[in-house]
């Protein structure tokens, strides 16, 4: 994949974001700088601005190998934003996939009970994966209201696998506007008019892009059905 330049305006912008993040993390940041001396002693190649990896088909499995291994050394000092970081490298990665979403999974167990909006980055590495062996898993993590607004992305990820087991808890969640917009775009992409009734009232819905949604099922064009982000 050809890597991005950026433009000197769009350097001066990432690293002033950068700087202002620095400051909030009361300067304590260099957990991602330790990370990137760890993989270029391996010969990784790191684009240290954007801490984008590099690597080459054949270190794939080392690049793997040290950063679960830093997420597990240092469980409990990376911040949300750093662990973040780490799992959508990891993604990038492309490589050993399963492994990775398993993880991710673990991850969102781990922060059900905190005020963050950690698990809502989390759900959307999910949808990014797209893994078809976790749908038992995504659907205990849809089922916890807790989680609110989080589950966005995973209801979508629902609409992209299209797996049966996943119909009843889109359905529960119709009723709760914080994921039912997303939720009813999921239960669009399923081939089958079963469930055209549940579209009908979303057809006076104060949202625009649900209104849409409703819409576009209820005329047959189910295939083109998205939905707000």
């Amino acid at each position: 994949m050809k890597e991005k330049f950026f433009t000197e305006q769009e350097s001066a912008v990432i690293i002033k974001s950068l700087e202002e993040l620095k400051s909030k993390a009361g300067g304590q940041i260099g957990k991602l700088d330790e990370l990137t001396e760890k993989l270029c002693a391996d010969g990784i190649a790191v684009n240290r601005l954007m801490f984008r990896i590099i690597p080459g088909n054949d270190q794939k499995q080392t690049v793997f190998d040290i950063l679960t291994s830093f997420l597990k050394e240092n469980k409990n000092i990376l911040s949300h934003d750093e662990r973040d970081v780490i799992f959508h490298e990891l993604i990038r990665l492309n490589f050993k996939k399963d492994e990775v979403c398993k993880m991710i999974i673990e991850e969102i167990n781990r922060n059900m009970n905190n005020d963050s909006p950690f698990c809502w980055s989390l759900c959307d590495e999910l949808y990014n994966l797209r893994q078809k062996g976790f749908i038992d898993e995504y659907i205990k993590i849809a089922e916890c209201k807790n989680l609110s607004i989080d589950r966005q992305m995973l209801f979508l990820l629902f609409g992209k696998l299209k797996d049966e087991r996943c119909i009843p808890v889109i359905i529960e969640n119709l009723n709760d506007e914080t994921v039912n917009g997303h939720a009813l775009s999921a239960l669009g992409k399923y081939k089958t008019d079963k469930y055209n009734s549940l579209f009908v009232p979303f057809l006076n819905d104060g949202r625009r892009w649900v209104r849409k949604i409703a819409e576009k099922k209820l005329n047959g064009d189910s295939g083109s059905i998205g939905a707000g982000r």
